[in-house]
């Protein structure tokens, strides 16, 4: 988890709290401000967070306070990071509240407090409509929320004052843009300005609502969102660059699917001059925080610097220099495959059938696809692979890959992050060139259905076609097995017994994985 992406989570935890949460820990901090410096150490912050019930891991948190922590003295004011988690309003928000408050003002620079929660109509606000909660428990988040930002001492409202109260509604809000506008406009009975909806407003809301989807499927609590969202589009693509097809199946692991007009609003922002779109700058974009990363980075910077240290240097969520471990794979985007192995008559084809059937998975049988390819009259590989065969040649072992993650890839486009691969890689050249392509596939384990050639050779209807298959099984794919074996990657499973018997065993070590559900 980047500082910025804390930020975020900070957030999502004020939100769930209420509307007045963001207010109550300012009033935490200064209560605790003993010596009114506004300063703490990193042991009083973690406190005070923990009091206001928002709790980060503690890697997460302590990067997040060195932000802050510029002259790195192990102190940090909490009037800052405030104004950083409250975050500044987007285009679209900025306007719906400078619509209320000149209902609520007519044009005057402040107006009493009175008059404001007089205005307030607290029916409409989504807490009440859901049942959470009532009318007067809102009412009263409100007015906790201007008095406890000391407006009750001087019962005058600036339009600031106003603004600020919004703030902590918006950072509770941080992902959804419609929601917060909801609020707003039934709060104080105004309507939204009309805006170019096919441009910014779109564009904004497309990152809030992805940037929630991505937060939902980071796995590891220390995993960073912005390289899960990096590594769907780099698994949907070949390069830095992204075909609009590429990018729409980048976001369907999310679960969104876009407009045709917000597509063309973002290419035309994110083009890279030839015609594709450029993601890691998308990415940046989504995580960027002007309030955050685009305040504190130079300074940070500049202090690390100067302390002749090398830790990560943010400007949104562009990762600059690190020295620190990367962070776990997030398993729930990165496509999983187990891989099935065994020699002939070990029934790997119905053991793969079955997990895939059990558990969800994709079955994926290069055999299959190699056969379908041939078939197919207007298939460039499928006639590749023939001119191989027909010269007496091993099929390429590049095309059968291609073909591997080509079908992988249409099923990551529906939201299918699990594969179970029948009988893959069969020999080191195969082995070498799953690896070249299939770096951002997770294998969590190889299952080897083991079966002493005895017993092969009774269940094989040619006898003599077995002891050559067995032959060739040993000769080649034990190598494979010894390179996955050196990675602690090989599960072995007697392949002995009936087929219901060795399914209950396989079954044992499937049912650790975890499998991510598509949204």
């Amino acid at each position: 988890m980047s500082s910025v992406e804390a930020v975020h989570d900070i957030r999502t935890q004020l939100g769930q709290k209420g509307g007045a949460s963001l207010s109550r820990l300012a009033l935490a901090f200064k209560a605790n401000d003993n010596n009114g410096s506004g300063s703490f150490n990193f042991q009083e912050f973690t406190e005070i967070l923990g009091k206001a019930g928002i709790f980060l891991n503690r890697q997460a948190l302590s990067k997040f306070y060195r932000l802050f922590d510029h002259n790195q003295n192990e102190q940090v004011d909490y009037r800052e990071i405030m104004r950083a988690i409250q975050g500044e309003f987007n285009e679209r928000r900025k306007a719906i509240v400078a619509a209320a408050w000149e209902k609520v003002s007519g044009g005057a620079e402040s107006v009493p407090l009175e008059q404001v929660l007089g205005s307030f109509d607290a029916s409409g606000h989504y807490r009440v409509l859901s049942g959470e909660k009532t009318e007067q428990q809102i009412f009263r988040e409100a007015v906790d929320a201007f008095e406890n930002a000391g407006v009750g001492a001087r019962n005058v409202v600036s339009q600031q004052d106003f603004e600020d109260f919004h703030g902590s509604e918006s950072c509770g809000n941080p992902y959804n843009d419609d929601k917060f506008v909801e609020f707003v406009s039934r709060s104080w009975g105004v309507s939204e300005p009309e805006g170019d909806a096919g441009s910014e407003q779109l564009i904004a809301k497309v990152r809030n609502v992805l940037r929630e989807k991505v937060r939902q499927r980071t796995a590891s609590p220390y995993g960073s969102e912005s390289e899960t969202l990096r590594k769907a589009f780099r698994f949907a693509g070949t390069g830095a660059y992204l075909t609009p097809k590429q990018f729409e199946a980048g976001l369907r692991v999310f679960g969104l699917v876009l407009d045709p007009k917000v597509n063309e609003a973002l290419f035309a922002r994110f083009d890279a001059g030839n015609g594709q779109f450029n993601y890691n700058e998308f990415v940046a974009s989504v995580y960027e925080e002007a309030g955050l990363a685009a305040s504190f980075a130079a300074k940070t910077q500049l202090a690390q610097e100067q302390a002749g240290t090398r830790q990560y240097v943010e400007t949104g969520s562009m990762l600059l220099s690190t020295q620190e471990a990367p962070a776990p794979t997030a398993h729930a985007v990165t496509p999983t495959a187990i891989l099935i192995i065994g020699g002939p008559e070990t029934g790997k084809s119905e053991q793969s059938a079955l997990l895939a059937n059990e558990f969800g998975y994709v079955h994926l049988s290069p055999n299959g696809l190699v056969d379908a390819a041939v078939a197919d009259a207007d298939s460039q590989v499928g006639r590749m692979i023939s001119a191989a065969t027909k010269a007496g040649d091993n099929v390429p072992a590049e095309l059968v890959v291609g073909l591997l993650r080509s079908e992988m890839q249409s099923y990551v486009e529906e939201g299918k992050l699990y594969f179970v691969v029948e009988g893959f890689p069969r020999n080191l050249e195969y082995k070498a060139a799953w690896d070249s392509a299939m770096g951002d596939v997770d294998v969590p384990f190889v299952v080897l259905l083991d079966l002493a050639r005895e017993v092969a050779l009774q269940r094989a209807s040619d006898s003599k076609a077995a002891e050559a298959a067995i032959d060739l099984f040993e000769k080649e794919t034990f190598p494979v097995l010894d390179e996955f074996a050196k990675a602690g990657l090989v599960r072995a499973v007697n392949a002995v017994g009936s087929q219901e018997h060795v399914f209950r065993e396989v079954s044992k070590l499937v049912a650790d994985v975890p499998v991510a559900v598509a949204l």
